[in-house]
């Protein structure tokens, strides 16, 4: 089996013909405007809640933009931050972040149903790192 030499960084290159499009940006972008909301309803600023984290508000800011993902062991601490509880935010998460895993824990067909041709695009992924 020939080596991977480009590592898979969670984004999807479209299949030929397919809309030029990141899947994982914006996934990652629609599941930011989650911990945005919640913010705001605290009536918090990025600052504010960067300070209660103790993270940059630049992450914060990063990660409601789709830039960046918050880390699966920070999700109860910024569940606790923004007043709701750690498996509702986890839930959430995961719908954006891992939509695969979600399906597969969590019955949504109409999930199922969008991820059902981006397969081929991740074996694309593959065979260009492979040089095929």
């Amino acid at each position: 089996m020939p080596a991977i030499t480009k590592p898979f960084l969670g984004r999807v290159k479209p299949a030929p013909g397919a809309a030029n499009r990141d899947i994982g940006y914006e996934e990652r972008r629609k599941a930011g405007t989650y911990p945005s909301e919640l913010r705001e309803k605290c009536d918090l600023t990025q600052e504010a809640l960067g300070r209660i984290l103790g993270v940059r508000n630049t992450y914060i800011s990063a990660v409601e933009l789709g830039r960046a993902s918050i880390s699966p062991e920070r999700y109860a601490d910024f569940a606790r931050a923004l007043g709701v509880s750690p498996e509702v935010f986890g839930k959430r998460l995961l719908r954006h972040y891992n939509p695969w895993l979600y399906v597969m824990l969590f019955d949504d067909p109409a999930l199922q149903a969008e991820l059902e041709a981006v397969p081929d695009r991740v074996q694309d992924l593959r065979r260009d790192a492979r040089g095929e």
